[in-house]
């Protein structure tokens, strides 16, 4: 019985953490070139409105300032130089506990773990931990190729069809026109019209030509 509390207990922290990680997501990823990357850190209302500072550290580096904001404003003093002009939080974080980071033209050198720490008199009230990832823009050059290579593609189909047409005027004159009957071939000419069902013969007339096959003759129909 004990055990299965404990299970119990167990799969609610971690449901409870799972759902947490959902709702307030500890990574952000962007392509290098983008605006901004924000860095999500939000913590109860309580502790930012109680403590007196927020920081957001990069551990690995000598200077690990990344962004200091106090009750009264921001403390750039001890702010690592690469981040100089590039880091912004809001004007109200620690009142309403929303103490996520903006950082402007992110690179992939800004790849790396940041730690947003609300402190009270200098003591941490709570470290949480954000990964960002930068990468590096995908090629441009397809997205160009496609847009060069579909205007003449479609280009040379209309250019196709059009010498189509013309060719097929040039080789059937106007005033001439072909039909498929049922029993054989209707050519219509200017002046005369020549039909057959059941004949084997060629005929000839001024403007006309009529070829019927009763065994099956070649059609072509345009």
């Amino acid at each position: 019985m004990r055990v299965c509390w404990k299970l119990s207990l167990l799969c609610s922290l971690y449901t409870a953490l799972f759902l947490d990680l959902l709702k307030h997501p500890r990574w952000a990823r962007v392509y290098e070139g983008e605006e901004f990357a924000l860095l999500p850190c939000k913590v109860a209302v309580n502790v930012s409105s109680s403590a007196t500072a927020v920081v957001w550290d990069r551990d690995e580096f000598k200077i690990p300032t990344v962004h200091m904001r106090l009750q009264s404003g921001d403390d750039l003093n001890a702010q690592n130089q690469r981040f100089k002009n590039r880091t912004s939080m809001r004007n109200d974080a620690l009142q309403t506990g929303e103490l996520s980071l903006t950082l402007r033209n992110p690179t992939v050198s800004d790849s790396g773990t940041y730690t947003c720490i609300p402190r009270m008199f200098g003591q941490d009230q709570s470290r949480i931990t954000v990964e960002l990832k930068v990468k590096e823009a995908p090629p441009r050059w397809p997205i160009v190729l496609v847009a060069v290579l579909l205007p003449l593609a479609l280009l040379a189909v209309g250019v196709g069809v059009f010498m189509f047409y013309k060719y097929k005027r040039m080789k059937h004159p106007a005033g001439m026109m072909q039909q498929v009957c049922p029993f054989g071939w209707i050519f219509i000419a200017a002046t005369q019209v020549a039909t057959s069902e059941n004949q084997s013969e060629m005929m000839r007339r001024e403007k006309g030509v009529l070829l019927l096959d009763h065994l099956g003759s070649y059609c072509s129909c345009w």
